[in-house]
C-alpha cells in the first residue's frame, strides 16, 4: 500500500515540476519580451 502512495506522490511531483518549469519559462520569456520591447521603444 505504501509503495502505491509513493508512486502516486512521485507522479504528482513530476507533473507539478514539469508544469512549474513551463510556467517559469513562460514568465521569463514574457519578461524578456517586455524589456526587449521597452528597449526598442527607447531607441526611437
Amino acid at each position: 500500500m505504501q509503495t502505491v502512495v509513493k508512486r502516486v506522490i512521485g507522479n504528482l511531483r513530476a507533473k507539478f515540476n514539469d508544469s512549474f518549469a513551463k510556467i517559469m519559462r513562460g514568465i521569463v520569456g514574457h519578461i524578456a519580451g517586455i524589456s526587449g520591447a521597452k528597449k526598442k521603444e527607447g531607441r526611437k
